[in-house]
């Protein structure tokens, strides 16, 4: 087993080459320039061998802290890879040099004075049909591809509340299904040869551009960054000292249908930067996220609580639905942080129930018991297995296969027929 990445045409962007923009005018002035900018940069297209080793090491990250039922061994029979695992690959590998001094990259990036990054929220869709099939879905161990652009940028807010909020949609698919989707397409090309992985890739890449709603896209996922400027000295004089304001929670609903809670540790934030290759020091260095960021410890990150609801809410879904639906698609907001050595309970609910399929309600709530972590999960009835998806023939068709059927000769295997004498002579 072997893990390649390949990022193809990686923005390269700096902090410092945007600064102009910001100084001694208002936000908003030149905020549509920016925004212009933004949206033009490069789709960044991955391809990337989803290996088992890695998927191993990301259930081994969350076994100590989950129970074991919700985190099933991979196997061979069994080889889709779980909703959320997508999270720990197709993650830009840059060198230190290039990234910016809180350890995050400069791909999304808008520049000064916006200087902290935070994950707001998002997320994921798929095609059941599809992602769910056993040799051509989203299986473990072949090779996916991850197109990746910014879809929108906004400017809330002024002065130094002002936020900018930063859209980035991702699409994922087989990429042994999608060269033969692209050489099916490329068929006028005289030289096959000239069919290469990386034309595939461009393939799968304006599809994205031309904004189709899925193209050979087995899921899509959407995330929202928003980038905040500096705090205040007041704020980091008040979180160096202990003063800091209480954390606002939403009240939380009452009597959920399951609940877990768990304490996520340094090693549990440790290992998730690791495996997603995420060096923002708010998940990893307890000094910077206080003194600089302006927080009372490290921060778990948005993709963990991502990956603790749906490792929450997937067996419940077939528990509840006594395995009939399948997830569909969640979206998620987060509303207040979670911190490191502070408990946290992931809570959910079935909030409405239908014969297509049901909505439910999945939250984490912090160590006050407000919500911290919202979402909504939509199902679908599960879709057959490939053995019953034959296609359906007319009734022409049929009546056809059948006087085709009947004119055929009548084989008799001759040992049945040698018998048969044999009993006829006896009885004679």
């Amino acid at each position: 087993m072997y893990t390649r990445r390949v990022a193809i045409h990686h923005a390269h962007w700096a902090r410092t080459g945007i600064r102009c923009y910001a100084v001694n005018t208002n936000d908003a002035q030149w905020f549509p320039q920016l925004r212009a900018e933004m949206l033009t940069r490069h789709v960044r297209v991955s391809r990337e061998y989803l290996d088992s080793s890695t998927e191993h090491k990301l259930i081994d990250t969350l076994r100590s802290h989950l129970p074991a039922e919700w985190c099933p061994r991979f196997h061979a029979d069994a080889p889709r890879m779980p909703m959320g695992h997508h999270l720990i690959y197709f993650n830009p590998s840059l060198s230190g040099d290039q990234l910016l001094p809180d350890g995050t990259d400069a791909l999304h990036d808008p520049g000064a004075p916006w200087v902290r990054r935070m994950w707001a929220g998002g997320s994921m869709r798929i095609r059941p049909e599809l992602y769910h099939h056993k040799t051509d879905g989203f299986i473990m161990d072949t090779f996916g591809v991850c197109a990746e652009r910014i879809q929108d940028v906004q400017l809330r807010g002024t002065g130094d509340s002002a936020k900018v909020f930063v859209t980035i949609e991702r699409r994922f698919a087989r990429h042994d299904l999608l060269s033969v989707r692209y050489r099916e397409a490329a068929r006028d090309i005289a030289d096959s040869r000239a069919r290469t992985s990386h034309d595939a890739l461009a393939y799968f890449r304006s599809q994205q551009n031309n904004d189709d709603e899925w193209g050979d896209a087995l899921f899509k996922e959407v995330r929202n960054l928003v980038f905040l400027k500096k705090r205040t000295a007041d704020e980091l004089d008040a979180a160096k000292t202990g003063n800091m304001p209480p954390i606002k929670y939403l009240p939380a609903p009452s009597n959920p249908d399951f609940s877990h809670e768990l304490t996520p540790t340094r090693s549990m934030l440790f290992r998730f930067s690791a495996l997603t290759w995420n060096d923002h020091l708010i998940h990893l260095d307890p000094e910077y996220a206080r003194t600089v960021e302006g927080h009372r410890n490290m921060l778990v990150h948005g993709p963990l609580c991502l990956t603790l609801m749906l490792k929450a809410i997937t067996p419940y879904i077939d528990t509840h639905s006594k395995g009939k639906q399948c997830f569909e698609s969640i979206e998620y907001r987060n509303l207040a942080p979670l911190y490191c050595d502070e408990k946290m309970r992931i809570c959910g609910m079935v909030t409405k129930t239908s014969a297509t399929g049901n909505q439910y309600d999945v939250w984490i709530e912090g160590p006050t018991g407000g919500v911290a972590v919202s979402g909504k999960v939509h199902t679908v009835i599960k879709p057959p297995s490939p053995r019953e998806r034959r296609p359906r023939l007319s009734r022409a068709t049929r009546r056809s296969e059948a006087d085709k059927k009947a004119s055929r000769p009548q084989r008799t295997n001759p040992a049945i027929q040698t018998a048969s004498d044999r009993s006829s002579r006896v009885m004679l």
